[in-house]
């Protein structure tokens, strides 16, 4: 699955793809297009790069970052660069900065 072309994972930033109201039919003619990164194309999706992202619902929800259950709350996500590691192939490793086209 593509996320979104021109996506680099380690940079510190979250590329941040919000998709607003969309039917099923829309979601069923753009099925391809979720897994070949082609539905950010759509009106109804924007993508946008943030360091830090805080967001709090209208009502509080649960959380579950690797595997542990946090409270329900608000929230405030921060990437921190160099702390990720892709392994991929015959187990190889990077954790610099690698564009994804």
């Amino acid at each position: 699955m593509i996320h979104a072309s021109g996506v680099i994972y380690d940079n510190g930033e979250f590329q941040v793809t919000v998709i607003r109201r969309i039917g099923l039919l829309r979601i069923l003619r753009n099925f391809t297009g979720l897994y070949n990164g082609n539905f950010i194309r759509d009106k109804h999706v924007t993508t946008q790069t943030a360091r830090q992202i805080i967001f709090g619902p209208n009502k509080p929800i649960p959380g579950g970052p690797d595997g542990e259950t946090l409270k329900r709350g608000h929230y405030t996500l921060q990437f921190l660069p160099g702390k990720i590691n892709v392994i991929y192939g015959n187990n190889r490793c990077f954790s610099h900065p690698t564009r994804v086209e």
